[in-house]
């Protein structure tokens, strides 16, 4: 009840979301183009067909260049297919709009650890750089972006530079997204 009335109250305020506080909720796809797995240190590569990834991410932040560059923090949950493991991204997320008016090109990048649940999810650390689009349908705002992603993801409870078993995985994506405020 309250994040509605938050919601309309900020819209009234800004309507074409480009300053002040913001929220991203997005869902992103994508297929893994490198996958190594490393072992004490010995590279092995493993590429599989059907090797891809799907991500749930939340995101607030703030304009602080109004109306030209963002920052935020999120938090996501990231399932790996070929290789089978899941991780829970933490991470600062920076966007640069190319003009002032409500439908706008972005560039953005992003860089991330992540939460370690034993023997469910994984340590991770990455990056994610892309371009993409903020545009509106009957007074919502959405964002589509298309990326590279860089993950190193640990098989181990030891952070992901410091495992003797980790896999290295570059990907390319895109993603969709609203942004409720």
């Amino acid at each position: 009840m309250l994040l509605p009335l938050c919601t309309g109250l900020v819209q009234a305020q800004d309507p074409y979301r480009n300053k002040g506080w913001y929220n991203i909720t997005q869902f992103s796809q994508g297929i893994n183009k490198d996958v190594h797995r490393v072992v004490n240190f010995s590279t092995h590569s493993q590429w599989q067909s059907g090797s891809s990834f799907s991500e749930v991410h939340t995101e607030l932040g703030v304009f602080f260049v109004k109306k030209h560059a963002t920052a935020g923090l999120g938090i996501g949950f990231a399932r790996y297919n070929n290789p089978d493991v899941s991780v829970m991204p933490v991470d600062l997320t920076l966007r640069v709009y190319l003009n002032k008016v409500d439908n706008s090109l972005f560039l953005m990048g992003r860089g991330h650890g992540s939460i370690l649940i034993k023997n469910v999810l994984r340590l991770a650390t990455g990056y994610r750089y892309g371009i993409g689009y903020k545009f509106f349908i009957a007074k919502k705002c959405f964002i589509v972006d298309a990326f590279l992603q860089y993950q190193t993801i640990s098989m181990t409870h030891l952070n992901a530079s410091l495992s003797l078993d980790k896999y290295e995985v570059s990907s390319y994506g895109f993603s969709l997204g609203i942004m409720p405020f």
